[in-house]
């Protein structure tokens, strides 16, 4: 049996989960949550990286417009691959309505 721990709130932990893993399995967190959890892991691992390398502000805000010009162009290229692939989905759509009219006609 795992050892149990009960925080401030009264949720019960065991040591070998997380809170998000208990919150996982209940019910998803909404989209609002997860955006402010990944904003605060990256602003962590931005502190560290700072701190660890000795970073000036001024020097780190080019290393930030460089990643956030990377991620436009990965978003960019997920948009164009979304957009193909529903494009496809209704072109396959319309070619098995189009069958099944001709074959409705046929009978």
């Amino acid at each position: 049996m795992p050892m149990e721990n009960e925080n401030n709130d009264g949720n019960t932990l065991d040591f070998k989960g997380t809170m998000k893993e208990i919150f996982e399995e209940e019910k998803p967190r909404p989209l609002t949550l997860e955006l402010e959890t990944a904003k605060a892991m990256v602003l962590t691992a931005v502190n560290k990286a700072k701190q660890e390398c000795g970073i000036p502000n001024f020097i780190m805000e080019g290393v930030i417009a460089e990643i956030h010009s990377q991620i436009t162009s990965q978003a960019k290229v997920e948009m164009m691959n979304d957009f193909n692939l529903y494009i496809e989905e209704i072109k396959q759509e319309q070619k098995k309505k189009s069958e099944e009219d001709e074959k409705e006609g046929e009978e």
